[in-house]
């Protein structure tokens, strides 16, 4: 959800999406797991 930091299991499905054959197109991206929560720059 937005404004919630990201938990293990968020990040779990990202690794998981990204392990399918459909993700192969997707290339040289940063996938941030934060929920839109950013600190720092």
């Amino acid at each position: 959800a937005l404004g919630q930091g990201g938990s293990p299991q968020d990040v779990a499905e990202a690794v998981a999406w990204f392990s399918q054959p459909g993700s192969g197109a997707v290339s040289g991206q940063v996938l941030r797991v934060c929920g839109q929560n950013v600190i720092g720059a």
